[in-house]
């Protein structure tokens, strides 16, 4: 007989290690987006309630303020993970980092209360030069779908025919042609909104069925919708307090339709807008829905169980992407300058975490084999 003491011990194969979507954000980009996203909400959603609020008042203050210092740490971190091998690599990624120095440079200088004229100039250029190179790269690396080369360079026109309107507030003559050219550019830059926005919904919806399946994906489309039918339906309940969010949080000009451009727009088009909002939050609690989800049990001895989704590793990166374009908006002017440094930051950071989220996509539905006790 043998001995039960001697008999082999039990062997379990331990479950591969996967890693969260959230891990792959890179350091600090996650703090920098979740600082800057409270520091938004308090100081220009709520704004008024902020006013009565001197504790709130603070919390938003100083959360804005740690993740601007946290911003120019995370675009050159992702600046630098996106280089290259080789020469044309190594000077792409020079250009990159030279274009990151002017926003930096103004970011601090309105920090102490100077924001120079010249200033503003170089920073709208250096976002520029980052918007198109990032928007460039994004499009050519989505290798093998044609819907994120659309919208990445709907995307990318449309950032870059925003950032050309402080540049022709910027300029010395009103009557200057530079500043003519660039103000008739405002409803260009609201329509290719309106089109990137419904392409981007159905991009991150697309990305989580594929990763995750129909049924999570449903689930996480109930809040969005919920929250598009209370923003449409609050217009007509507070138009004036509609608008004013709209211009003071997301610089929205309602340039689009000549009733927005001579006074206060109707509620239909207040309402109308507000899908531009509704649709980036739903990018946004899309790409969450695609993250890693929890193992099934082990099927039991006989039974056959098809492989749990893994997940899409650039569902986080897509996630903070769009909540950095939500919180950059239109861009108007501030008190401080003529271009806001919080907006040409996160318009940078947002555009840096789509072309990785673009580049990371996976081609297939990613599957994870199934393993348990030997």
């Amino acid at each position: 007989m043998t001995d039960p003491s001697e008999a082999a011990p039990l062997t379990i194969t331990a479950l591969p290690a996967r890693r969260s979507a959230l891990a792959l954000v890179p350091f600090p980009s996650l703090w920098a987006v979740h600082l800057l996203a409270v520091g938004f909400v308090v100081t220009h959603v709520f704004l008024g309630l902020a006013a009565r609020t001197p504790w709130l008042a603070q919390v938003g203050v100083f959360t804005t303020i740690a993740g601007l210092l946290l911003a120019p740490v995370a675009l050159v971190r992702l600046t630098v993970d996106r280089h290259v091998p080789g020469f044309l690599g190594g000077l792409g990624t020079t250009l990159r980092l030279l274009a990151l120095v002017p926003p930096s440079a103004l970011l601090g200088a309105a920090m102490l209360g100077r924001a120079p004229q010249d200033l503003q100039g170089a920073a709208l250029a250096g976002t520029a030069v980052t918007v198109l190179l990032a928007g460039a790269s994004a499009v050519v690396g989505a290798t093998g779908r044609w819907l994120p080369r659309v919208l990445l360079a709907l995307l990318t026109a449309g950032e870059l025919a925003e950032l050309l309107v402080p540049l022709g507030r910027l300029a010395l003559s009103p009557t200057s042609p530079w500043r003519r050219v660039a103000l008739a550019l405002s409803p260009f830059g609201e329509l290719l909104a309106f089109g990137g926005v419904a392409l981007a919904v159905v991009w991150c919806a697309r990305c989580s069925v594929r990763a995750v399946g129909g049924p999570r994906t449903a689930v996480f489309a109930v809040m969005p919708l919920t929250l598009a039918t209370l923003l449409a339906a609050l217009p007509w309940n507070v138009p004036r307090t509609s608008e004013g969010i709209a211009r003071a949080s997301f610089g929205v000009r309602f340039a689009l339709l000549p009733t927005g451009r001579v006074g206060h727009p109707p509620a239909w088009e207040l309402a109308l807008y507000s899908l531009l909002l509704s649709g980036l939050l739903a990018c946004l609690t899309l790409s969450l829905a695609a993250q890693d989800t929890p193992r099934r049990p082990d099927p039991a001895p006989g039974e056959s169980s098809p492989p749990a989704p893994a997940g899409d590793p650039s569902a986080a990166l897509r996630a903070f992407g769009w909540a950095s374009i939500m919180m950059a908006g239109f861009g108007h002017a501030t008190v401080v300058a003529v271009v806001d440094p919080l907006r040409i930051t996160t318009l940078a950071l947002g555009m840096l975490l789509l072309e990785a989220a673009a580049r990371r996509e996976p081609t297939t539905s990613p599957q994870v084999p199934r393993q348990g006790v030997e």
